[in-house]
């Protein structure tokens, strides 16, 4: 089938916008528009109007969670994904690759022996949002949502705070920008 395409170029790059036949899962006769930088496409929409992008940043992280006496940062024991590798699992530190809204979650299963803890978000180093269990309850599930606007550069990291004298909790975590 035929491709049609333009070209536009700027001192460093070659921007293609071309109209070709690129299916989705699921649509494996669509027409797309689709956007590239060189030979990496960055961008598509089909005739329906699904978007796909390639590279939306997005993670998914599981942690350790040995209970501790002071606030710590959350160690990542396996990753599920990373769109684009904004998450840095050595320091469990996402940083923002643009300006934009950014949705981030965590969720831990606290056992029954730990009466006391809470997951946060740090903003740049800063405590921005923070999710407690005061509870006896077994295995009460904290979780901690939040939809932040970030600025490129800035940084998120996911901590944990448990009373050393109890039993250990599991967390999972993760996050995405948000259109």
């Amino acid at each position: 089938m035929p491709t049609t395409e333009l070209n536009f170029k700027s001192t460093n790059h070659t921007w293609t916008i071309k109209a070709e036949d690129a299916g989705y899962t699921g649509y494996p006769n669509s027409g797309q528009l689709s956007f590239y930088n060189g030979a990496n496409k960055l961008w598509g929409l089909n005739e329906s109007g699904w978007i796909q992008n390639s590279n939306i940043p997005a993670f998914r992280v599981n942690f350790s969670g040995a209970p501790i006496s002071t606030e710590t940062t959350c160690v990542v024991i396996s990753t599920e994904y990373n769109n684009g590798n904004h998450f840095n699992t050595t320091n469990s530190t996402f940083t923002a690759p643009i300006e934009g809204y950014y949705h981030f979650f965590s969720y831990s299963n606290f056992n029954s022996s730990v009466s006391v803890g809470y997951l946060a978000l740090n903003r740049n180093g800063t405590r921005s949002t923070i999710a407690y269990k005061n509870s006896s309850d077994s295995w009460h599930c904290v979780t901690l949502t939040d939809l932040l606007k970030l600025n490129a550069g800035d940084t998120i990291q996911f901590r944990y705070y448990g009373d050393p004298d109890q039993g250990t909790a599991w967390f999972y975590g993760g996050g995405c920008l948000s259109w």
